[in-house]
């Protein structure tokens, strides 16, 4: 998802004060601070490495990673790094910080719990009032980088495979009182309220748009509670990771939890290839 195309729409809720990432703050006057969207978004695009390499020198010390040249990655919409194939981090300025905080509680809550490999928190913290998250590397490829090659049957698979990580992540445990759950008739409401302006911003046809609210109401009432789910909200090919075996692709990592919600959910959303269309389209 770009940021910033649909952030004001999603209701935020912010995490408890008492989590220990929160008493590290650093401070070095090296990121910008008071951007709009936009040029947010075009700062964390244009800026060339050397911009970031105060910051990432001095969280490579602090935390006394591996030693190496880093590398801005181009893929996502934060400022996202990687240092030799160990680490990753990843910079979310103020605009998105719910984005940061989300990655900071929900890595270590999947960690070990899916046959999916996913992040491994290493640290976090604010610095210049970004939030940085330092996790480790994922091997593979993105799904998306050989997705457009692989043939029926092999993709048929990964579908198969994906359905079995939707299975796993609705089992997933968590507190009552965990802060990224929202209240799911309200959160539904919400995105309902605000789907056609998001169209619009994303130049949906007007065929298109005209057809949105009447698919909606058709397809009924898919806000009805049920049990509590820990439901990712931003499944595709970009998120996924994939390795080869055998001459076969299959997946084998998950990661970006940035958009993560717990709710009342009875399918788990997954936008790449979506096993919920109204709820698709509302998004």
């Amino acid at each position: 998802m770009k940021i910033g195309q649909n952030q004001a729409s999603i209701p935020y809720i912010a995490l408890p004060l008492f989590f220990p990432y929160r008493l590290m703050k650093i401070f070095l006057d090296c990121l910008p601070q008071g951007f709009d969207n936009s040029a947010c978004n075009d700062f964390i695009e244009s800026s060339p490495l050397t911009t970031w390499l105060p910051v990432l020198n001095h969280l490579q010390q602090k935390f006394r990673l591996s030693e190496g040249t880093w590398e801005k990655i181009p893929q996502g919409a934060n400022a996202l790094f990687g240092l030799r194939d160990d680490v990753i981090v990843k910079l979310v300025p103020p605009n998105w910080r719910r984005q940061g905080d989300k990655e900071i509680l929900v890595a270590p809550l999947l960690e070990g719990k899916l046959s999916l490999q996913t992040p491994k928190l290493i640290g976090s913290g604010e610095i210049d009032n970004w939030i940085f998250v330092i996790s480790s590397r994922l091997s593979g490829v993105l799904l998306a980088d050989v997705w457009p090659s692989l043939d029926i049957e092999q993709k048929r698979s990964i579908m198969i495979q994906t359905g079995q990580v939707l299975r796993e992540l609705r089992t997933v445990t968590f507190d009552e009182d965990i802060a990224i759950k929202v209240d799911w008739p309200s959160y539904l409401q919400d995105l309902v309220s605000g789907c056609l302006a998001r169209h619009k911003r994303r130049m949906m046809p007007e065929g298109l748009l005209a057809q949105v609210l009447p698919y909606i109401v058709a397809a009924g009432d898919f806000a009805k509670s049920g049990e509590l789910r820990f439901i990712h909200m931003d499944i595709h090919p970009w998120n996924l990771m994939a390795n080869q075996e055998d001459g076969r692709w299959k997946l084998d990592g998950l990661l970006d939890f940035g958009d993560a919600i717990v709710g009342s959910m009875r399918c788990t959303v997954n936008s790449g290839h979506s096993c919920f269309k109204p709820l698709a389209v509302v998004c």
